[in-house]
């Protein structure tokens, strides 16, 4: 189960970071949420999609990922023939709104989904489609900041 877990992590680290339009509309929402006299193109840094946590540091807006839960469908004498995991995949925006991260979490969902027409292998593991089961839309509020987060639950079938 540890290796397609982290097949899956590769595949979004690279999915994501490597994807233009989808770098151009993190850009322009922190270009949003920025002091006009602090705020510079290219001021933001180039890594903003993370599995599991993102560092302390990172610039918002990210796209984050982890698994929720994954099963294993066993075959004769035990061995894995399929895995399906949860995946949860979301945005989270510091201040603003919502609308100021839509047209990222569109461009993401839109690039998790396309797998379910190609079959992507990635350090061994077959993804043979990704489904979103469910949307994610919520707000969390500390030291009186403002996060959006938008995105939803995945499942991803593996083989």
């Amino acid at each position: 189960m540890a290796n397609t877990l982290l097949g899956i992590d590769h595949y979004f680290y690279s999915l994501f970071n490597g994807d233009a339009t989808l770098i151009t509309l993190a850009a322009a929402a922190w270009a949003l949420n920025q002091i006009p006299q602090v705020s510079a193109p290219g001021a933001r840094a180039d890594r903003w999609a993370y599995a599991d946590i993102a560092p302390q540091a990172a610039a918002f807006p990210y796209v984050i990922w982890n698994d929720q839960s994954s099963t294993d469908s066993l075959g004769n004498a035990g061995a894995r023939i399929l895995q399906n995991s949860l995946f949860q995949v979301k945005i989270i925006g510091k201040g603003g709104s919502y609308s100021d991260i839509e047209a990222m979490e569109a461009r993401m969902d839109a690039l998790v989904q396309r797998t379910l027409m190609t079959p992507v292998l990635v350090d061994g593991v077959t993804i043979g489609g990704i489904t979103r089961q469910s949307a994610i839309k919520y707000v969390d509020v500390q030291d009186n900041i403002r996060y959006n987060h938008l995105g939803g639950l995945y499942k991803i079938f593996t083989y």
